[in-house]
């Protein structure tokens, strides 16, 4: 079965949204900081693309640390830091004078902040128009970016490594982790499947490419790219592709989220 038809089966959904990238950046400085409330401000891209803030979790005041389309009208979430932590109301999202991003409650309990962070000095963030968050130091070498730190969703232009993963969530406004995973095998293999909590053992695949080699290596796949023409691919070490998802148009581009697949499932 071809990968668009059974991601649609699963309850994948496409958000169509015209390409818009601006040269120019607009830098957060150190000592910013955001408050979740209802009305709270956010970091925003050039373009107003994208978005950077606390977004309220339903009726509750409870808030996610997110990164959203923010020109769209239903404002749809394609990252988010504390799915399985939400934020109480005024709580603190700070980048610090000393380049740490950290977000902390109204007691000042440390709720989330980002891990792995390449060695060197945090010297500002950047909201991109790309949809990724990024901190980087006084050369713009990114030292944390919001694209390696894989929820849910996969934005033009991001790329996944091998051995990287997208997680569904639970539900619609649970943002814990849910039971499927898409994930870039050693062997080159782009395979989807369910997997059990908590321990992420994996079951039966619904999905896997025909991507991997075992006689040449270099025929393997070792990228997932998602390109600004609407193509979903897998690519080879020898540079051959595999388109898994066709171009759906020339003007558009295309968000694709696994953040319904435990919804259909469930029905």
């Amino acid at each position: 079965m071809a990968l668009s038809i059974l991601l649609l089966l699963l309850g994948l959904f496409l958000v169509v949204e015209p390409l818009s990238v601006a040269a120019q950046t607009a830098n957060i400085s150190l000592g910013s900081s955001l408050t979740a409330s209802q009305d709270s401000s956010a970091w925003q891209s050039p373009s107003g693309t994208f978005a950077f803030g606390f977004r309220r979790i339903a009726d509750q005041d409870l808030f996610l640390l997110a990164i959203w389309y923010d020109k769209i009208p239903d404002k749809s979430i394609v990252w988010y830091a504390n799915g399985d932590n939400p934020a109480p109301k005024g709580s603190k999202l700070e980048l610090t004078t000393d380049g740490q991003l950290t977000l902390t409650g109204p007691r000042s309990q440390e709720i989330w902040k980002p891990e792995s962070v390449l060695s060197g000095r945090v010297a500002y963030a950047v909201m991109l128009d790309t949809g990724n968050f990024v901190l980087a130091n006084n050369n713009a070498d990114y030292l944390w970016q919001s694209f390696k730190d894989l929820k849910d969703t996969v934005l033009p232009t991001q790329v996944l490594e091998i051995g990287e993963k997208l997680n569904s969530r639970q539900t619609a406004n649970s943002y814990s982790q849910g039971r499927f995973q898409l994930q870039l095998k050693s062997d080159g293999r782009l395979v989807l499947y369910p997997i059990a909590l908590p321990t992420e053992f994996a079951y039966q695949p619904y999905y896997q490419s025909n991507t991997s080699d075992a006689v040449d290596e270099m025929n393997s796949g070792y990228q997932l790219s998602f390109n600004e023409s609407g193509y979903l691919n897998v690519v080879r070490r020898n540079g051959n592709i595999d388109k898994l998802i066709n171009k759906m148009s020339m003007s558009c581009t295309f968000l694709i989220s696994l953040s319904q697949l435990f919804d259909y499932a469930r029905l």
